[in-house]
């Protein structure tokens, strides 16, 4: 049986990375936290995750990243999660959100309160 998860926090920072699972984790969702999409590809294996949060130290890497993983996820993946990117590069919500429509772009200084209740609202529709 798999192990359920409310958020994959990916981030190529572990200190980025892991305030956003700490604060995840005060909101009481359950996080895991990956440094690459390698070893969230191997976490997605094992767990039904119900949101993955993207947070990039660059919007370079995460445009990098994105066009060659999540960008060649189908988009009638059903059982892939929906994905919160926090970038400020409209080129990476616009290739990422043609590939897989379940993709939202945040900016990278979205604030903590919004941030909470955008992951929220996904996940009631999720």
């Amino acid at each position: 049986m798999r192990s359920a998860v409310d958020v994959l926090v990916i981030s190529d920072e572990e200190t980025l990375g892991a305030t956003y699972a700490e604060i995840l984790d005060r909101w009481g969702y359950s996080v895991k936290l990956a440094e690459n999409f390698e070893v969230a590809s191997r976490l997605l294996e094992h767990l039904d995750v119900a949101l993955i949060l993207l947070a990039p130290s660059t919007d370079s890497v995460g445009e990098a990243e994105l066009s060659g993983e999540v960008g060649n996820v189908p988009a009638n993946a059903g059982d892939f999660p929906p994905v919160l990117v926090l970038c400020d590069s409209p080129v990476v919500a616009a290739d990422v959100g043609h590939a897989h429509p379940n993709v939202v772009q945040l900016p990278r200084s979205v604030q903590i309160h919004d941030l909470m209740k955008v992951i929220a609202g996904t996940l009631r529709r999720s």
